[in-house]
């Protein structure tokens, strides 16, 4: 993925442009570069930081919220059901979004959740029909042989996935 200067990204031929480089944003831009006959833009507010351990190391990461280089740090207006506080919500601020502070953690919303979206009114937004989309964007990345730990020991390895 080229980064580019403002002025090349205004000198490109482009076919869309998506505006937001977190989570969503970047995954329409994926689906829409499938197509190679087609050339997509992302501008996003925030930077790239690329070799930023505060973003790299998940244990470093509660460090990024309320950091202006890497959090909006939004606040909402007052909320009548907290006795008019208001609350903080901390929002990522680069390519990646939320994505880049949030531990490396992903969790798939429930059945019961994504069946209710198609209940409220929107047909075709359900489990089923969202399940090879949540699966397209997961990879599995199996320990090789020399990643294998003795049963019951702890390693530094990329995932450690149970088998006993």
């Amino acid at each position: 993925m080229p980064i580019v200067t403002p002025e090349q990204f205004l000198a490109a031929r482009l076919d869309y442009v998506i505006i937001g480089g977190g989570t969503s944003g970047l995954v329409v831009a994926a689906r829409l570069s499938e197509d190679p006959n087609v050339v997509v833009g992302v501008i996003e507010a925030g930077k790239y930081h690329e070799h930023e351990p505060k973003v790299t190391v998940p244990g470093m990461s509660g460090q990024t919220i309320n950091d202006p280089a890497f959090d909006w740090s939004f606040h909402t207006v007052p909320q009548k059901y907290v006795n008019g506080r208001e609350l903080f919500q901390s929002r990522g601020k680069g390519l990646g979004g939320s994505s880049m502070t949030n531990i490396m953690a992903f969790v798939r919303p429930g059945k019961v959740e994504l069946d209710a979206w198609e209940e409220l009114g929107n047909p075709g937004w359900n489990w089923e029909s969202m399940l090879r989309y949540m699966k397209k964007s997961e990879t599995l990345q199996p320990n090789t042989p020399s990643e294998e730990t003795p049963r019951y020991a702890a390693s530094p390895v990329r995932a450690n996935h149970g088998t006993g």
